[in-house]
């Protein structure tokens, strides 16, 4: 299995060296709800965000790494771009568009919402935390706070942790375990490992025109035809 049907919608544990980084103190936690919606509305409200993330998918079982992968991120406001290994992911104010290139396939959809990409679930969604999740701790160290969600039984995730920079709430990284049979339909109480580290935030370094469909489709008459080298590709409109 490829790592990024388990990892596209993630996003990103910050990897301290060794001496540099002091071991983890209990935090307040009251408000990390609150830091949880900064940590989006800094993705969201900075224009032509880009940075890069690697992921790591581990089989629990064996502590067999299953896959490494370095993908590259693209963000203003709702709008984004993600490429991953044989996977593109682009979003404008009308479309959402995933493309998988080693299958020749083209998925168009509505825009959603870029929180849901970023933590794999939307966090601040109420039904989903009434369902899932049990309760939320933080640790500090140094420059940077870890937020763990633990989960109630029977959720398909155990433990999420999402470490990031105070000051700029940059995501450092994301890691979690997330039951197998989310994939492959066997194994319940079986665990895949998935841990995204971004790195290389920069601002300004692209404009809008990443985010135009005009290079991968065009619409004519209310029919959407892919172009080229896209023209060979099976095209599924779910709009």
């Amino acid at each position: 299995m490829r790592c990024y049907k388990l990892t596209i919608p993630v996003m990103l544990l910050l990897i301290f060296q060794a001496g540099k980084a002091s071991p983890y103190n209990p935090a307040d936690t009251s408000n990390l709800w609150r830091e949880i919606i900064k940590i989006e509305a800094v993705f969201h409200d900075t224009t032509h965000l880009s940075f890069n993330a690697t992921f790591y998918l581990k089989d629990v079982d064996t502590v067999t790494v299953l896959d490494t992968l370095a993908g590259t991120y693209k963000t203003s406001g709702d709008k984004y771009y993600f490429s991953l290994d044989s996977t593109v992911i682009i979003q404008n104010d009308f479309y959402h568009l995933t493309l998988y290139t080693d299958q020749k396939l083209a998925i168009l959809t509505r825009p959603n919402t870029f929180g849901l990409n970023l933590f794999q679930v939307n966090l601040n969604d109420p039904a989903f935390t009434q369902m899932h999740v049990n309760y939320l701790h933080s640790t500090d160290s140094g420059a940077y706070r870890k937020i763990s969600f633990y989960f109630k039984t029977g959720s398909p995730y155990r433990q999420l942790d999402v470490v990031y920079d105070t000051a700029s709430h940059h995501i450092s990284s994301v890691e979690y375990d997330i039951k197998k049979n989310q994939y492959d339909g066997t194994t319940p109480d079986h665990y895949y490992h998935v841990k995204a580290v971004c790195t290389s935030y920069t601002t300004g370094a692209f404009n809008d025109t990443a985010f135009s469909m005009a290079p991968y489709f065009i619409r004519k008459n209310g029919i959407y035809s892919l172009v080229s080298p896209y023209g060979s590709y099976q095209l599924i409109n779910n709009q």
